[in-house]
């Protein structure tokens, strides 16, 4: 009886673990999804200012 109640607490701690880690897992997916939006916007100012700055370039000659 006793190795029953231990193997029912090592199963119930595992399943916290797990839900725990879970929950850790999304929220960092959460926020690398919001990063990587952060960055395709980062990217499209700089490429939308280096046409800008091709055409003063262009303008000048």
């Amino acid at each position: 009886m006793f190795s029953k109640e231990l193997q029912l607490m090592d199963r119930n701690t595992t399943r916290l673990m797990i839900d725990e880690l879970s929950a850790q897992v999304e929220e960092f997916r959460t926020a690398y999804k919001e990063k990587e939006a952060e960055c395709k916007e980062k990217d499209d100012i700089i490429a939308s200012l280096k046409k800008q700055l091709q055409n003063l370039k262009a303008s000048d000659k």
